[in-house]
């Protein structure tokens, strides 16, 4: 009896469990639903020396079949597509969206991915070195001028789309402003990105920019300046000093501000014999530097000639 009642228990367990599970399964069939969820979508490993020409969509829809936990897991925690497209080429490419390493709960059946292929089109990528063109707005002060301008690097590279690149000529700089200034100007400027278009790199993205800024200068020659003769330890007797040419051409500068122009009468130039250095026994020609004395405020900008043929000779004799 007491074997036979173990008997009877063990198939009620047994039946009862079955009836559980298949319970379970048929609860769990009726949980199960066909939903969408959008999951960002990313390209990996494009090669370095390619660049995308079109665009390729930030996310893909994917039909699961979930349970209601299962979904509002997915809801919470979207899922990140990737998309490997290291093989790609220059041109159009179509890879196709795996979803096999998706973290996913256990149970969760992807039936349709949208897109299914991601396609888009690659540009090669090319190098050059180009020069740098400082670009400057507005003008100095009255009476001032640029006088230099100078970038450092004067050149960088350009990185980017082979046919555009192969446009460029040189890299123009941001404008740098130099209104009203009366001195140089020292600041650093980046490449002017709006001029260039999209999708360029610069090596190196900073350019140091030096403006050179001068009061304007005006400036006069004067032709024919009378050369004058200074002797100096003539001792008794005077010798003759004769120069040839006996006038020189002068160009002379002064800043635009000054409120006096210099005339011939202000400036003087000469050469100066030191006589106590020759012996005046006979004609004695020298090669002597012609001197200017400008007036204050103005320099002298050449001289023509800068030498003058000198000749001393010796006194006449005295009348007896």
């Amino acid at each position: 009896m007491r074997v036979k009642a173990l008997r009877n228990n063990i198939v009620s367990i047994a039946v009862s469990l079955a009836l559980s599970f298949f319970l379970w399964l048929a609860i769990s069939g009726q949980d199960m639903s066909m939903v969408e969820i959008t999951a960002p979508m990313e390209l990996k490993n494009l090669p370095p020396d390619l660049a995308l020409r079109t665009e390729v969509p930030s996310s893909v829809m994917l039909q699961v079949l979930a349970n209601a936990a299962q979904v509002r897991f997915l809801s919470d925690r979207k899922p990140q597509v990737w998309v490997d497209v290291s093989a790609a080429q220059e041109g159009r490419n179509a890879f196709p969206v795996l979803t096999d390493d998706l973290d996913l709960p256990r149970g969760v059946q992807i039936r349709r991915t949208q897109p299914a292929v991601i396609e888009f089109e690659a540009d090669l990528l090319t190098s050059k070195v180009l020069p740098v063109k400082p670009i400057l707005t507005g003008t100095p002060a009255a009476g001032f001028l640029v006088k230099s301008v100078a970038a450092e690097p004067d050149k960088i590279t350009v990185r980017g789309v082979a046919g555009r690149i192969a446009e460029l000529k040189e890299v123009p700089t941001n404008a740098l402003d130099i209104s009203n200034r009366t001195s140089g100007l020292n600041a650093v400027a980046t490449p002017a990105l709006n001029s260039l278009g999209p999708g360029l790199t610069f090596t190196p993205r900073e350019i140091r920019v030096v403006v050179g800024i001068e009061e304007r200068m005006l400036e006069r020659t004067f032709d024919k300046l009378p050369l004058s003769v200074h002797k100096t330890d003539d001792g008794l007797l005077t010798p003759v000093v004769k120069v040839s040419p006996k006038t020189v051409r002068v160009v002379v500068r002064w800043p635009a501000s000054s409120t006096n122009s210099p005339t011939s009468g202000d400036i003087s130039a000469r050469v100066e014999v030191d006589m106590k250095q020759l012996e005046v026994n006979g004609d004695a020609k020298l090669e002597l530097p012609v001197i200017v004395a400008p007036p204050p405020g103005v320099a002298v900008v050449s001289i023509e000639p800068v030498m003058d043929a000198v000749t001393v000779s010796p006194p006449p004799p005295a009348p007896y």
